[in-house]
């Protein structure tokens, strides 16, 4: 059998491994791997900027499959920094040489560089390779495939450099892909086209040319998500600017001179809240009261759990860890354990929270978590940045406290432990499509990324940094962004008395797969074949959302050609998926039961149906 797997990312890696150890001794197999980014992927290229870093701490990422097992299978990314066989590796393979001085001071939970996780991804790969039985061969092309031409029961892949390798199976594993420019993204890069300014399109914080950002020019940088922290540490620290911690704690920011003046915003107006620091240890198994199998089975209706009702579990295990730790922190005197099961049985929570010592003005104001500077009144974007830096210097303060004491922040990265379960219930079909679409995707998935999928805490005290610098100004919310005067003009619709000209225009997002809209030549082939096509979800009003997923069939991970069938000799998982699964960017925790491990052994013996 040859095997085409087409990404040498994180979860090209995974399946590598995955066919290793499914592989039958009595079957032959060749696979041929193709990606022109380096091992690992763009993403983790370790000879990128090293002031870009993981969004998870060291110690809870790992390559090594551990799915259904009690103990990790190799050493986990912050285990191996700490390993001589990491220094020896970045010596003996001419990567920067500085990644071994990161290893030497990197600590459990710090958030390394992308740089640093990109040798380990190849040095895992390493080990996987060398390891291979007699029967797995493997080619490495240095090339992106561009078209799968289907004949009989193989499938030709053509490369961008010429090459046709003819396979029986193949596996999507492609990680973020570009996308041909929405219509506003169009106007505004014709614009910047006509009058000689700078538009920079989505894209990854590693590619962003910033090369003609000028010191001291002012530039808008469009979203408050990570690709906008990323973007900061690029045009500050990594332009020779420093931040220096003061005796009270707080951070200051010493500017090189070549730093641009950036304005930014978003719709919110409000950057993602925070990671708190992270307390928890790897295979650390936590409790749900409200979300768990058992809840879930109580409240099935025709088999399926009710979007509004997953909205309310949810919610109600927020609200209980940010009780729990409230009360740790600043009510010792509470029995915890009376409290917790009280809380979980009361059939009015709200009346129960009345009755209980817990102070009105502590309570959990959902409205004031999704939208901290709602219903503030602010006349001025210099008031703008008074308020903004108010709010975020108390939850610097919660955050700090760690992800075990930490009420607000701490209760919010419940999520992320929630994770496997919430990634269960979408594959194995827990939701009707209405409930998909409008709980899941346009209600808990819109504001998720906003609430728990922030920057390390260092970033956001980095910022707070270069707003009091004068580096960084913050419009109000909902930005807009016109073409007017030879300029782009820059102003909040909440406060458009104060519109910013700047030259040049940052778009601080990664492209989201979307199969309709895709600018990889790979995704534009398959599916203007037919050979795949994008998931869509029937709605009770008689309309169809079309999400920007490839359509796949979960047990399998084996695509779904235009015609409805399946389509045996093409599996897809990963970022093509966004829309379809949830968290398809998330690498691997260890001991958690990962399911990008569980994906990767499902299609590996799939494969090998006799293993």
């Amino acid at each position: 059998m040859k095997i085409g797997i087409i990404g040498a990312g994180p979860r090209g890696i995974l399946l590598l491994d995955s066919l290793k150890r499914h592989l039958p001794t009595e079957q032959t197999v060749q696979v041929e791997w193709f990606d022109a980014a380096p091992t690992g992927g763009n993403v983790w290229d370790p000879r990128q900027d090293l002031h870009l870093i993981m969004n998870s701490p060291a110690q809870l990422v790992t390559l090594f499959n551990d799915y259904r097992s009690d103990e990790v299978t190799g050493p986990t990314f912050y285990q191996w920094t700490q390993l001589a066989e990491a220094t020896d590796f970045i010596n003996q393979t001419g990567l920067p040489t500085e990644l071994v001085d990161v290893c030497h001071h990197l600590q459990p939970n710090d958030y390394a560089p992308r740089a640093l996780f990109g040798a380990y991804a190849q040095w895992v790969t390493a080990q996987i390779e060398a390891k291979l039985p007699a029967n797995l061969t493997v080619t490495r092309y240095h090339t992106n495939v561009v078209t799968a031409i289907p004949t009989d029961q193989q499938t030709t892949l053509k490369t961008a450099d010429h090459q046709h390798v003819v396979v029986d199976q193949v596996v999507l594993s492609t990680g973020n892909t570009p996308n041909q420019l929405s219509r506003d993204e169009t106007s505004l890069r014709d614009y910047a086209d006509q009058h000689q300014l700078t538009y920079v399109a989505p894209t990854l914080p590693t590619t962003a040319d910033f090369d003609a950002i000028q010191p001291h020019e002012p530039i808008l940088i469009c979203g408050l998500g990570l690709s906008f922290f990323d973007y900061l540490a690029r045009l500050t620290s990594s332009r020779g600017g420093q931040f220096v911690r003061q005796a009270n704690g707080q951070l200051e920011y010493q500017p090189s001179g070549r730093e641009p003046k950036i304005i930014t915003s978003s719709r919110r107006g409000v950057p993602y809240y925070p990671k708190p620091i992270n307390q928890e240890q790897m295979g650390e198994q936590p409790h749900f009261y409200f979300l768990n199998d058992e809840t879930v089975t109580q409240n099935l209706v025709q088999g399926q759990l009710p979007g509004p009702k997953f909205i309310e579990l949810l919610r109600a295990e927020i609200e209980l860890r940010y009780y729990q730790l409230l009360l740790a922190d600043r009510y010792p005197d509470v029995d915890l354990q009376a409290f917790t099961q009280g809380f979980v049985a009361a059939a009015d929570r709200n009346q129960f929270l009345t009755d209980s010592p817990i102070q009105a003005d502590e309570r959990l104001n959902w409205e004031q978590v999704l939208n901290p500077v709602a219903g503030t009144k602010i006349t001025t974007t210099a008031a703008y940045q008074q308020t903004l830096l108010q709010w975020m210097d108390q939850i610097m303060v919660d955050a700090a406290l760690g992800s075990k004491h930490a009420p607000l922040t701490g209760a919010l990265s419940l999520v992320i432990e929630l994770r496997p379960f919430l990634q269960h219930l979408v594959v194995t079909g827990k939701f009707a499509p209405d409930d998909y679409v409008h709980s899941f995707l346009k209600q808990f998935n819109a504001t998720s990324g906003f609430l728990t999928a922030g920057p390390p805490l260092i970033r956001y005290q980095q910022l707070a940094a270069l707003m009091r610098a004068g580096i960084v100004t913050i419009l109000g919310p909902q930005l807009r962004v016109v073409g007017a005067q030879g300029h782009f003009m820059a102003f909040s619709h909440f406060y458009p008395q104060e519109p910013v000209a700047v030259d040049a225009v940052l778009e601080a997002r990664v492209p989201v797969t979307n199969l309709a809209h895709s600018d990889s030549p790979i995704l534009q082939n398959l599916a203007e074949q037919g050979l795949v096509r994008p998931a869509r979800y029937p709605l009770a009003d008689g309309t169809t959302y079309t999400s920007g997923a490839i359509d796949v069939q979960f047990t399998t991970y084996q695509a779904i050609k235009a015609d409805g069938q399946l389509n045996s000799t093409l599996f897809v998982w990963g970022l093509p998926l966004s829309g379809k699964e949830w968290m398809t960017t998330a690498l691997p925790h260890p001991l958690a039961h990962d399911h990008n491990f569980g994906v990767a052994d499902q299609i590996a013996t799939t494969l090998f149906p006799t293993s």
